[in-house]
């Protein structure tokens, strides 16, 4: 029997009727049709019976047709006439003989006579048994479906095929394998003219030969390959097998070392009637914090000092980003704001603050010039959502429903004429989360940083793991516009499915919210027992920003310090993870000149329009002034074939505020002696010094010096040593110098005066054309 199942409905709209009378009728008369809730019959069902709460009717019959009619309370349904509910199994069973089930067989089939029965098996239509006195056997033949059979002739043909497509292979690769031969060919072996990628093997050479459709050559083995991979060096496509980052071309490498920040350009050369500002957000962990906390505060000093986004006087991002995490905010009733995290389907970092109903919190602003004109709050649009109230200096200013359909960023955004320090947010009628809240002075320029996306142990794939995280993080980057964004992170990337995942999702957001930023990526710095993963990641890096445009650039943090041990002994050990405060100090002064930043470091004038620095252009002969504690910016005449032309009759000298002179350029080197080289001192450990030293052939050089070291300013990263040295001092350099580090000694064996070499033994120093011992 047929199983039949149906919802109760009206049928003039299609509303359900739960609970509804059900009556079945034998087709054409008013006789009730025998019911029944199994196939086989054995557990009969009342007729009439009624649908479940659901309005669902089901049973079985073993009529073969049948009506049905529908009630519920006063309302009656057309009936419904002739329904066929014919088992198929029924009718072969009756004309074919063949039966639904085996008893059915055997009771209707004589001893030592077969019967059919529907197979077990998917692949098989029929069983055949024997009645063997009254036991079915089951003679363990069938007769296939005809499914099974198409799909034999199917495999039949696709084998054939494939068979065939071998062995034309095969013909054709006997074709054009010639064999053995002594020379080369001039035809194949049926004389028919040689086609690209015939090839024999060479007995006279024992080597395989390769015909190029122009000519015979041997396969990396005479270099032929290799010339004709590289026969165009401009091909862009060339080289990419040839460089250890992930696709990068020879040429995408080349105009990677050579891209410029653009847009952070622009800002910097803004003309000082304007107001400008440079913004920046930084993306990653806490690694991605350190670094860009030295150059931010050298962009800040550069937009003139203002601290406009509120961070402190070091730039650390402090006056915004979201609440949790010790951001300047003061709550009014804290036991009703929860710091929630692992939240990626709202932000990034996975941080938010949820305000719920009746909740106040108080930004407060901090940094040099705490006062703002414009603030806007980053919330979370969703359903249920409470309203968002924002006051400024006791007044409600701006309020708005945080409540919406579909979940997503809203900015809720209030300008003043006269400038504050503090904002007040305040909830009701639900909870609103708040991503993050930001200010900035629209009267003067300034630095306006964005620090709200980066936290420590943050990783990239949980950052982008969301969709609805990934379209909120867009949105807000397409309403901050930013200038810079910078990328710095711990996560050991590889080559995988799961990176690149991670990182073409970051691309994709950064390529539809910030086209025109500026895009710098940092290669991660040493780190314990896993030098070869940093590796490995900033390859990574560099191979993405290498294959986007101009506006991806790529700074490598970890060759800068070498290894993991190098690095902990020039500067101090680090605990691990974050290198000490001098590494990340020198790293970033050298990603301050990787910029091309370096040009602006003699600074910037004043002006009174915007209070913020910009670079002035001075003719010969003007005299230069500023008010105390400004820097200034020297540019010189284009006409005069030089920047700036300083006549000294005697010397000019940097010097301290405590007298000490830092760098003197003499005119009379004899009378007044020259103080080489400028130097800059790290603040841990203090014996670690960075100075430049120009060559006479104008070759500046950048050392890294241990002030405490014997022979004093000795160059760690390159092995050379400047000063002239006694042996009793070269055998105190051994252990601290490299193999092949180059010294000079003014009293080493026989009172020679050589250049010396550090050899493979380590009290081992060589003279460097003799080869004889120290």
């Amino acid at each position: 029997m047929q199983p039949i199942q149906f919802f109760a409905a009206r049928s003039e709209d299609g509303a359900l009727l739960p609970g509804a009378t059900v009556d079945v009728f034998v087709s054409g008369t008013q006789t009730r049709a025998a019911l029944f809730l199994d196939s086989l019959g054995s557990v009969p069902l009342g007729n009439p019976f009624l649908a479940d709460k659901n309005a669902r009717v089901f049973f079985y019959t073993s009529s073969n047709r049948i009506d049905v009619q529908l009630h519920r309370g006063g309302y009656s349904a057309p009936l419904v006439r002739d329904i066929v509910v014919t088992d198929p199994d029924d009718v072969l069973a009756l004309t074919n003989g063949v039966y639904r089930t085996i008893p059915l067989g055997l009771a209707a089939t004589a001893n030592g006579k077969i019967f059919q029965v529907v197979a077990p098996e998917d692949e098989a239509a029929y069983a055949i048994y024997l009645n063997d006195n009254g036991t079915a056997f089951d003679t363990g033949k069938r007769i296939p479906t005809r499914y099974l059979l198409d799909k034999v002739e199917s495999a039949s043909r696709q084998y054939a095929d494939v068979a065939k497509s071998y062995a034309d292979v095969a013909k054709e690769y006997a074709g054009r394998n010639f064999g053995p031969l002594a020379s080369d060919p001039v035809t194949n072996p049926l004389g028919q003219p040689l086609v690209a990628g015939d090839r024999y093997f060479n007995t006279s050479e024992g080597i395989e030969r390769v015909y190029t459709g122009f000519a015979w050559y041997t396969p990396n083995a005479d270099g032929q390959a290799i010339q004709l991979a590289l026969a165009n060096p401009t091909d862009p496509g060339k080289g990419a097998s040839l460089i250890g980052d992930k696709g990068t071309t020879v040429s995408a490498a080349l105009e990677l070392s050579l891209r410029k920040p653009r847009k952070v350009f622009s800002k910097l050369f803004a003309a000082a009637s304007a107001i400008t500002h440079l913004r920046v957000v930084i993306l990653g962990d806490s690694l991605a914090g350190a670094k860009m906390l030295q150059l931010n505060a050298s962009l800040d000093r550069r937009m003139g000092g203002v601290n406009m986004s509120g961070v402190n006087s070091a730039g650390t991002g402090s006056g915004e980003g979201t609440p949790t995490g010790g951001y300047d905010l003061s709550l009014n009733n804290a036991s009703l704001v929860t710091a929630e995290t692992l939240q990626y389907q709202y932000w990034p970092t996975g941080l938010v603050s949820r305000l719920n109903d009746g909740a106040s919190a108080l930004w407060v602003r901090s940094g040099s010039s705490p006062t703002f004109t414009e603030v806007k709050v980053y919330y979370i649009k969703e359903p249920s959502a409470g309203t968002l109230n924002l006051s400024v200096g006791g007044t409600v200013v701006a309020t708005v429903s945080a409540a919406a359909d579909v979940t997503g960023l809203g900015v809720l955004s209030y300008t003043q004429a006269v400038a504050t320090a503090a904002v007040l947010t305040a909830v009701s009628g639900g909870s609103v989360r708040i991503l993050f809240v930001h200010t900035r002075n629209t009267t003067v320029s300034g630095l306006d940083l964005y620090q709200t996306m980066n936290r420590g142990g943050l990783l990239l794939a949980d950052a982008t793991a969301s969709a609805q995280g990934r379209s909120i993080w867009q949105s807000a980057l397409t309403d901050i516009n930013p200038d810079l964004i910078t990328f710095e992170m711990d996560d050991d990337f590889g080559d995988g499915a799961t990176a690149d995942a991670s990182f073409n999702y970051l691309i994709g957001i950064l390529d539809a919210s910030s086209p025109y930023a500026d895009k710098l990526f940092i290669g991660s710095t040493p780190r314990t027992l896993n030098d070869s993963f940093k590796m490995r990641s900033g390859h990574y890096l560099k191979g993405f920003c290498g294959n986007k445009g101009a506006s991806y650039l790529y700074f490598d943090s970890y060759h800068l310090l070498g290894t993991h041990a190098d690095m902990n002994t020039i500067f101090g050990t680090d605990d691990g993870i974050h290198p000490v405060a001098a590494a990340q100090a020198y790293a970033a002064e050298m990603l301050w000149e990787f910029l091309g930043l370096n040009g602006f470091n003699l600074g910037f004038v004043s002006r009174a329009v915007n209070d913020r620095g910009t670079p002035s252009r001075l003719a010969r002969g003007t005299t230069i002034g500023d008010r105390p504690g400004r820097e200034i910016s020297i540019t010189g005449d284009a006409s005069s074939g030089s920047d700036f032309t300083l006549t000294m009759t005697r010397s000019f000298a940097f010097a301290s505020s405590t007298g000490v002179v830092l760098r003197r350029t003499s005119s009379q080197p004899g009378v007044v002696s020259n103080v080489e080289p400028m130097a800059t001192d790290f603040d841990t450990p203090a014996n670690v010094r960075k100075r430049n030293v120009v060559t006479s052939t104008g070759i500046e050089i950048t050392q890294l010096v241990k002030t405490d070291n014997p022979g004093g300013m000795q160059h760690l990263r390159a092995g050379l040593y400047f000063n002239s040295f006694t042996r009793a001092q070269l055998l105190a350099l051994s252990a601290a110098s490299n193999i092949g580090a180059l010294a000079f000694c003014s009293d080493c064996t026989g009172g020679a005066q050589w250049v010396y070499a550090r050899g493979l033994v380590a009290t081992d120093w060589l003279t460097v054309n003799g080869n004889a011992a120290i």
